[in-house]
């Protein structure tokens, strides 16, 4: 359950107050003054009779900009500083007492600080401005910030506004307001949240990084009408496009999604109910459209970091309420002993999975540092509706010529667990099958799976096998042994791969980086980088690693995310890229998987070809060529009016066509 007690609601608004703004400009009778040289200024546009007043201006600016700064220092000199001397850190560099003689006070409470603009400042904070950074200026007020005589504005626009002023305390830490300072929550704040509440809430909140809404913010400002990177309100494609993106984000966080019209411009709002839906609602907005006041505006600030951030808090929301529901569940006492990992795999599971004490007793937990050197544990999430693909699976693992590897399966099912995979457990000490009953429309995410699996595996290297794949017999061999050939690599995966489509009886070669630079796009285009970091069964990496850097709770790009945070976490040299130009393994597509390759198929591969590949010494290469044949053979004969009885029931037998189908039936 959602511990947030009350409903969210998220919009992305346009810029319709922006359009209403007045235009200033310059008078045209003025203008031509602006473009008159200074000397012709003094003498022609200043009267000789205001010349003084003139004068004593320039002396008075000349006086301000000479008025007693504090003095400063670099950080590292903070040692020289007198004992009892007050000091505060002023972005990159130290502001401290100042001498006896400047004519400012020793006091450190004599100062105060505020945030703003320059131009926001009146006359008089100018002048008692001593010091600053950025949009951080300090001021000395040795009567109290109440003796200004001009008071702070209460209502400005975010151009001509200041903020309170704050009175400033010994080795004060402040920012130069490049980033916004770090809101202190005041010592008496009650959250109102039972203790399962704020966790839920801690981990909202820690799930927002700056990375994560970086990656929202590139996604958002790289829209276009096609041709043209911009979200300008005042194109129609551009705009078109971002209430798109908007509302298939927002969808797949799991979010319920209307719009709103207002004249031209479109509000997208999103909404997410709480656990109390009378305890009223929280709203949260930002503009998703650009202003530009010429030119294009694709612009990171111009709206576009207010829609990300959008985007960044509703997905930490939506992820709170998927575990929430999974954490009403009680820790039990030893988990005093646990970190922070282990809970979250008991409240993931509903406790169904403990850390600490395997239900089947085939496994042993061992920390990171204890994995053992050389050993590859192959992991497999896999469920009750898959168990046809169950044999395939052994087998592939079977196979494999690496000495020291193990198999784990975590299987969820419904009614029986695979008793095949049960079975071949008991009698090999190298299979460990962890198996979890869910209730219908609440089966555990791949994401999680895949920590499970982790977390019960003891060797050094950690790879995935998909049960519906197929793997050549030195597949575990090839991998590990390249990923040692990349110095400071946490993980390798394949950038390119074999694919067969059972249902199609065709072949192809998946290839995101060729495709791209086919199409004259670099690999760090989102649509790229989707095809090299996505589709983790060819994915091996550091299990000391992915236990302090866990998968999300999610069905569909989990692996790429995965990817992603770990470069931004150890760098883009942390995860090494390899083409398969051996054919290793064969990913195969047959109507029921999770991920669709297509749009990633780079040529079409012949039959002649893949039998030239590696993984043909598969154990299940020879049943998928004969089914791809089949599927062939019985297209063709489709092609020439209708299948034979001898074909169509090998066609039956083999589960192309159903029992119900004549002879004319469509293929399934």
């Amino acid at each position: 359950m959602m511990h947030v007690e009350s409903s969210w609601f998220l919009a992305c608004t346009g810029v319709t107050w922006l359009k209403r703004a007045p235009h200033v400009s310059i008078p045209s009778r003025s203008r031509s003054d602006y473009r008159t040289p200074r000397s012709s200024l003094i003498s022609s546009a200043v009267p000789r009779s205001s010349m003084s007043v003139l004068c004593q201006r320039v002396l008075l600016l000349a006086s301000v900009a000479s008025a007693a700064q504090l003095p400063r220092l670099h950080p590292t000199a903070a040692s020289s500083l007198g004992e009892g001397t007050w000091w505060a850190k002023v972005g990159d560099h130290l502001v401290h007492a100042p001498a006896t003689d400047s004519g400012l006070s020793s006091n450190v409470g004599d100062y105060y600080y505020a945030y703003g603009s320059h131009g926001a400042l009146t006359d008089e904070l100018h002048e008692k401005r001593v010091g600053g950074a950025g949009r951080l200026h300090i001021f000395h007020l040795p009567e109290g910030k109440d003796s200004l005589a001009t008071q702070l504005p209460k209502v400005a626009g975010r151009r001509d506004s200041v903020s309170a002023l704050v009175q400033l305390s010994h080795q004060d830490v402040l920012s130069d307001a490049r980033l916004f300072p770090a809101y202190d929550v005041p010592k008496d704040y009650s959250s109102g949240l039972s203790s399962a509440g704020e966790r839920v809430e801690k981990q909202a909140v820690d799930s927002i990084t700056p990375s994560s809404a970086m990656r929202q913010l590139k996604e958002l400002v790289a829209l276009g009408d096609g041709s043209t990177q911009t979200r300008s309100y005042s194109n129609p494609t551009a705009s078109a496009n971002s209430v798109s993106f908007l509302e298939k984000k927002f969808k797949e966080m799991g979010y319920s999604v209307c719009k709103q019209q207002f004249g031209e411009q479109t509000s997208v709002v999103a909404s997410l109910q709480g656990s109390d839906a009378g305890a009223g609602s929280v709203t949260l907005g930002g503009h998703y459209d650009s202003r530009p006041f010429e030119g294009l505006a694709p612009g990171a600030v111009d709206n576009g970091s207010g829609a990300a951030a959008v985007l960044t808090i509703a997905k930490a929301l939506a992820d709170a309420k998927r575990t929430g529901r999974k954490r009403c569940v009680h820790l039990p006492e030893e988990a005093l002993d646990w970190d922070e990992r282990e809970c979250d795999l008991w409240f993931y599971t509903d406790g169904d999975f403990h850390p600490r004490e395997p239900a089947a007793g085939n496994w042993q937990y061992c920390r990171g540092k204890e994995s053992q050197p050389g050993r590859v544990s192959v992991i497999t999430v896999t469920t009750g509706e898959r168990h046809r693909f169950h044999e395939l699976l052994f087998w592939n693992f079977q196979c494999q010529v690496w000495d020291d590897k193990e198999l784990i399966v975590v299987e969820t099912y419904e009614d029986e667990p695979s008793s095949f995979l049960s079975g071949k457990a008991a009698w090999n000490s190298n299979m460990k099958v962890i198996s979890l009953q869910r209730l219908p429309g609440d089966d555990l995410s791949i994401g999680v799976k895949r920590n499970i699996g982790v977390h019960a595996a003891s060797g050094e290297l950690v790879a995935h096998l998909d049960d519906d794949d197929l793997y050549a017999p030195g597949y575990l061999a090839f991998m590990a042994t390249r990923m040692s050939h990349f110095d400071g690599a946490s993980a390798l995966k394949l950038s390119s791969w074999y694919v067969g489509n059972a249902e199609a009886g065709a072949f192809g070669f998946c290839d995101a980086a060729r495709l791209g630079r086919k199409r004259h796009m670099s690999r760090k285009t989102p649509a790229v980088k989707m095809g090299l970091y996505s589709f983790g069964f060819t994915l091996i990496y550091n299990r000391e690693i992915a236990l302090k850097h866990p998968f999300q709770d999610k069905n569909l790009g989990e692996d790429y995310d995965w990817c992603m945070e770990l470069m931004e976490q150890r760098g883009s040299r942390s995860i090494a890229l390899m083409p398969d130009e051996f054919g290793v393994c064969l990913h195969v597509q047959h109507g029921e998987n999770v991920s669709d390759v297509d749009p990633f198929v780079y040529t079409d591969v012949p039959l002649s070809e893949i039998r030239a590949l590696r993984v043909v010494d598969s154990p299940g290469f020879p049943s998928f060529v004969k089914l791809a044949e089949l599927v062939a053979r019985v297209d063709e004969a489709r092609k020439g009016g209708g299948l034979p009885p001898k074909l169509a029931k090998e066609a039956r037998d083999a589960g192309i066509i159903s029992d119900n189908d004549d002879a004319e039936g469509e293929i399934m």
